[in-house]
């Protein structure tokens, strides 16, 4: 409603101007006079505004249009920049910006051509805003630096708020020199006008920058006049100021006069009791202080103030930035103990004030104290943790910056296509006109033949049609040349625009080599790891056939003292043997010691992987209608199940890893990081896609080129996308099937017969099935374990016929229920065999 009532208020001084004289050229004796033509236009622009007010877009706009034809028709340029500034407003307040800037635009034109340029500084304004608005502050810049142009010298103020405007712009772009040099601009224009106050605020914007670019100096000058002007009854403003001047000191290594500093925002905070949250600040600034002066005792004490005051008053992101400033200083002194403290705090109050940045350093911290401490799996995960936040901080980045370079060049799109637009419409203007002087020409001509009398009146203005038709042939010209200008500049801005494309692709393969060579450190550190069990597991087996052969020497011997000695040396014997089954008490007591060490590392291991891998609740949580029959032969397994959800998609899997036990379980970690990394930092638009980089993965990782005798190490793999607007489901596997029940009827889609791993044919990409599913559709992903159980009367394999018609027949139930009877079913079936495999079956129900 206020951008109608503009418009009401812009047709009713149109209206009052040719009273006034400020609508029409006051050096034109017939606009004084006022011709019908321009009452015509000024009767339409009062009409469209009302239409324009009372919501009647299309009657407003076909109003603007035909006052703004008069206008052309009969040279009345100011008047015709208020018909586009009204049809600007309407496409405005419909939020259609293609139109409502190219009529901003041909509005600032107009206006500059008329007898009063000012109100196109105006427009620039507006249209500066907007794009603020739209986050384009690259070219807000441009038009508050066109603002500023239009502003004469006589202009203090409106001149200095428009220099800042382009320098705050700069500012978010992160063009700091732009930036400083409009602050100084701005700064010149708010001192001819004598307006310290704004001048205070622009000081306190450019101190950051100057103590950026490490210009203490001037920083320190700004702050400290605006600790002259700053009142001392302002409290607040007098702890920023004081604070700020201590950081200036203390960046310029003056740590003495920065803790002044920070003792005088003390003062202003301790007279406010309740103000514990700007104390908390100081407190930790302090600490820092007495740190770079040696004194540790008043360093730890004002880091405890600090982070009492920070816990009180819920500042959790300082509260994390303290911990880790302290478990930093711990870690330095190789005290493990209190840096781990301070490591695990850290993360905790990081975590709930969401601070990622400040829990990345942290999880570094803390796999660096655990390192020193030799706890390597824990430092081995949090270091992992590490990484993982650090990638998907980059990433979050990249895309902030590369939507920011869409965005900007979608607009810049726009107004480029726009200026060629209006450049074309001005010169096809510029050739009417030109026509229609040419006919008055002939008209005049036409005319001689009448009268002789008036022959020299009309050859005089024969020559003054003449002279004009040249200058607007002259005109078309130059638009003709600004045309082609415009063509040049949008050349080298797309050319920029692709120099730059191919830098972020550069500095994204670069991420992605360093990404690389960490994850092949830590395969390399967990090779070694299970190097070192393999050889404990080969020293205990060695040391199980030393006490066998020694066991079946003894008792050799024993035999033949008994066929060769006499009875009288039967009570030696017996009581050598118990000395020596008192030595097979020991030792056997040893065996099991280490097979319980064995067995602790193996649970030790499971818990890891039960840690690396989503709860078996992930897709309840989710809101997926689901079960998860999931039955380990060992302690860890080498079945996994993973999933993950991103932008209206959900992503599943159902994987089988080379082996089971603690092989088995190492190839399923793997598996599960390799497929969140690809998900994460790649774009996929396909299952297969992701089957085909999981395999690129794991060849890579476990180095296998394909020669004779090489280990097939690998998995078999089931896995879907479901975009849940579209009800469409992706499905690739590798050996492993999906099994798909609709209204009873099962439908079996068929895997690649691959694995994801090294393979004897040559390396083909996996096929991609694309399913439209329906409400009530049943999903069911698995391994093979379950099909090749032995069991039953005959000890056979379960086979894969009969679990098809047991999904089938448990369809309709509760999912709940099904897998209640899969798990009793496949009990019954075992009959006292033990169990051969790893058992996975997952069911969805789509909805």
């Amino acid at each position: 409603m206020r951008r109608k009532s503009i418009i009401v208020f812009i047709a009713l001084a149109a209206i009052s101007a040719p009273v006034q004289g400020n609508l029409l050229p006051r050096s034109a004796p017939a606009m004084q006079t006022q011709e019908p033509d321009s009452l015509k236009a000024v009767d339409l622009l009062r009409r469209a505004g009302l239409f324009a007010e009372a919501g009647l877009f299309d009657s407003a706009r076909i109003g603007y249009l035909e006052a703004r034809q008069i206008c052309v028709e009969n040279h009345l340029p100011y008047t015709e920049a208020l018909a586009y500034k009204g049809l600007a407003s309407l496409y405005d307040n419909l939020e259609i910006w293609d139109y409502t800037l190219r009529y901003k635009l041909m509005a600032a034109a107009r206006y500059k051509a008329s007898y009063d340029s000012l109100p196109s500084a105006a427009v620039y304004g507006s249209i500066a805003e907007r794009y603020n608005s739209f986050g384009v502050a690259g070219l807000a810049a441009r038009y508050f630096r066109r603002e500023y142009e239009v502003y004469d010298d006589a202009r203090f103020a409106p001149k200095a708020l428009s220099a800042l405007n382009t320098a705050r712009s700069y500012r978010a772009v992160g063009d700091t020199a732009a930036a400083l040099e409009w602050f100084d601009s701005a700064r010149v224009w708010f001192l001819k006008a004598g307006d310290e106050r704004n001048i205070f605020h622009l000081n306190n914007m450019v101190i950051p920058l100057l103590a950026e670019k490490g210009e203490n100096g001037r920083a320190l000058e700004l702050a400290r006049w605006n600790l002259e002007k700053q009142p001392l009854s302002d409290r607040e403003g007098m702890i920023v100021l004081n604070n700020n001047i201590g950081f200036l000191h203390f960046r310029a290594g003056d740590f003495r006069s920065a803790l002044e500093r920070f003792r005088r925002a003390e003062e202003y905070c301790l007279v406010d009791p309740r103000d514990d949250a700007s104390l908390a600040g100081v407190y930790s600034n302090m600490a820092i202080c007495y740190q770079n002066l040696g004194d540790e005792e008043l360093m730890f004490r004002y880091f405890s103030d600090a982070l009492a005051l920070a816990e009180n008053t819920g500042q959790l992101s300082e509260k994390a930035r303290i911990e880790m400033l302290l478990a930093t200083i711990y870690s330095d002194r190789q005290d493990l103990y209190n840096s781990e403290i301070y490591c695990v705090d850290c993360i905790s109050s990081s975590r709930a004030s969401g601070n990622l940045e400040t829990l990345r350093i942290c999880y570094g911290l803390y796999a660096e104290v655990l390192e020193d401490g030799n706890d390597f799996i824990k430092a081995l995960e949090y270091y992992q943790k590490h990484l993982s936040l650090r990638d998907s901080v980059l990433f979050i980045t990249r895309q902030e910056v590369e939507r920011a370079s869409e965005r900007n060049l979608y607009y810049e799109t726009i107004e480029q296509n726009l200026k060629l637009d209006i450049a074309d419409e001005e010169m096809k203007e510029l050739e009417l006109r030109s026509q229609r002087m040419e006919l008055e020409k002939q008209e005049k001509e036409l005319q001689l033949l009448y009268s002789e009398q008036t022959r020299a009146a009309v050859e005089r203005e024969n020559l003054l049609q003449s002279l004009a038709l040249s200058r607007e042939r002259e005109e078309a010209e130059k638009q003709r040349q600004a045309i082609r200008d415009l063509e040049q500049v949008r050349l080298s801005q797309e050319l920029e625009l692709e120099k730059k494309a191919g830098e972020e692709r550069e500095l994204q393969s670069q991420n992605q080599l360093l990404a690389s060579q960490a994850r092949e450190k830590e395969l390399e550190l967990a090779r070694e790891q299970e190097a070192r069990r393999l050889t404990l597991y080969i020293a205990i087996l060695m040391v199980l056939a030393a006490v066998a052969t020694l066991y079946a020497l003894v008792s050799v011997r024993r035999k033949n003292r008994k066929l060769a000695e006499s009875k009288k040396r039967i009570e030696e014997i017996n009581s050598a043997l118990e000395v020596k089954n008192v030595e097979i008490s020991n030792q056997k007591e040893i065996i099991e010691q280490k097979n319980q060490s064995i067995t602790d590392s193996i649970q030790y291991a499971a818990r890891i992987q039960n840690a690396v891998m989503l709860p078996l609740t992930f897709l309840s949580d989710w809101g997926v209608e689901n079960f998860i029959f999931f039955r380990p032969k060992d302690i860890v397994s080498g079945d996994f199940y993973w999933g993950f959800r991103k932008k209206g998609y959900l992503c599943i899997a159902a994987a089988d890893c080379t082996g089971h036990g603690v092989p088995g379980g190492f190839m399923s970690m793997l598996g599960n990081a390799f497929l969140n990394e690809i998900v994460i930092t790649s774009e996929i638009s396909s299952a297969s896609q992701i089957l085909d980089k999981l395999r690129d993965e794991i060849i890579r990782a476990l180095r296998q080129r394909g020669v004779t005798g090489e280990a097939r190490d690998g998995m078999d793999i089931s896995l879907i996308t479901i975009d849940q607007k579209r009800h469409i489901l992706q499905f690739s596997g590798a050996n492993n099937p999906l099994y798909l029940v609709r209204r009873g009827d099962l439908t079996r889609y068929q895997a690649d017969r691959m694995p994801i791993g090294i393979h004897v044919t040559d390396i083909t990409p996996f096929t991609n099935h694309e399913i439209q599913v329906e409400p009530g559709d049943v999903i069911y992903l698995f391994s093979d374990g379950y099909a090749d159980q032995f069991g039953g009367e005959s000890g056979k394999k379960f086979m894969y016929k009969p679990f098809q018609e047991l999904l089938t027949s448990i369809s309709r139930k509760p999912m709940n229920d099904q897998a209640e009877i899969l798990g009793s079913t496949f009990d019954n079936w075992k009959k006292g065999y033990d169990q051969v495999d790893d058992v996975l079956v997952i069911g969805i129900r789509i909805s």
